[in-house]
């Protein structure tokens, strides 16, 4: 009862500017599925080493939503050049032709 009330009252998100984002992530998350490797940073050892030290919450989330934003954005970019061709599109992310 609870997610239908939740779904009722964001049934409008669907035409505002986050929505639309959502929407054309959600278009493309096999892409983010299969590309996000290669974005991901290889460093963060010594970044959990620090805030292990130094606990801040705040920066620890918001630096875990830049890094996700810029790897999101990293994936749905090289997933759009290799839609560029048909034939990649195809044997890459299994497009269809």
């Amino acid at each position: 009862m609870v997610l239908l009330m939740g779904f009722r009252q964001y049934e409008g998100w669907s035409e505002s500017g986050i929505g639309r984002v959502l929407q054309t992530i959600g278009r493309y998350t096999l892409d983010v599925y299969f590309i996000h490797y290669f974005f991901l940073p290889r460093n963060l050892g010594v970044v959990g080493e620090w805030f292990g030290v130094n606990p801040n919450p705040v920066i620890e989330y918001a630096l875990a939503m830049a890094v996700a934003a810029v790897v999101i954005v990293a994936s749905l970019l090289v997933g759009r050049i290799i839609r560029l061709s048909p034939t990649l599109a195809y044997w890459l992310l299994a497009a269809k032709k």
